[in-house]
Formats: structure tokens, C-alpha cells, sequence
């Protein structure tokens, strides 16, 4: 796995657990009453729950859709490499190699601007 793609993979992760921290940790101080005392669940559970439980999920989903991308079996185009698919014309004329050839420019008219 290259640097970039684990930084993409983590650096989400950490900012929204920090965030649900935060969170967290400033509702129980603005009141006190927000968890109950007798709830029998630790600060460490809720961590479990607000934390753990969506970088789980997270997880899950990584590997679920880099296994799928992995399978399905496509070249996927590397930079520095040349495409090596024939080119395509969609809906164009039925012999392409004659019409490039009689293609005649439009003065005043086309190109990058649509100038028609």
C-alpha cells in the first residue's frame, strides 16, 4: 500500500474519532446529566461504541470494496503509460478514415470555444 493511500485511508479515520472525542467529552462537561451514572457502561465503552463501532464499519468497507476492485479483473491506467485501447468514435460516420480525410475547417466557426 503506498503512503498516499493509507494517509487517505487514515487521516479521515483519526480526524472523526478525534472529532467524536471532542464531542463527546464537551457534552459531558456542558451537562452533567447527558450520561447517566447508573448506565453500567465505562468511559471506555463509550469509546468502544462512539469510536470503535464506525472505524469498524469503516474498515469493513475498505475491504470489501478494495476486494471487489481487485477481482473484477480491469487494468487500471498507470501513469507514464500510454492508452492502450484502440480509439473509438461513438455515433460517428461509418467509415471514419474518410471523413477525418475530407474534413474540411469551418472558418469563424467550432473549435475550443464553440464559436458556431
Amino acid at each position: 500500500m503506498s503512503t498516499r493511500r493509507a494517509a487517505v485511508l487514515v487521516v479521515p479515520a483519526v480526524v472523526t474519532a478525534g472529532l467524536l472525542v471532542l464531542g463527546a467529552g464537551a457534552a459531558a462537561a456542558a451537562d452533567q446529566d447527558a450520561i447517566p451514572r447508573d448506565s453500567g457502561l465505562t468511559t471506555g465503552e463509550y469509546l468502544l461504541w462512539l469510536v470503535g463501532l464506525p472505524l469498524l464499519v469503516v474498515a469493513v468497507i475498505v475491504v470489501v470494496v478494495s476486494a471487489l476492485t481487485s477481482l473484477s479483473g480491469r487494468r487500471r491506467p498507470t501513469q507514464g503509460v500510454s492508452w492502450w485501447a484502440a480509439p473509438l468514435w461513438i455515433n460517428g460516420p461509418d467509415d471514419p478514415a474518410r471523413a477525418v480525410a475530407e474534413a474540411a475547417p469551418r472558418p469563424g466557426g467550432g473549435g475550443a470555444r464553440a464559436r458556431w
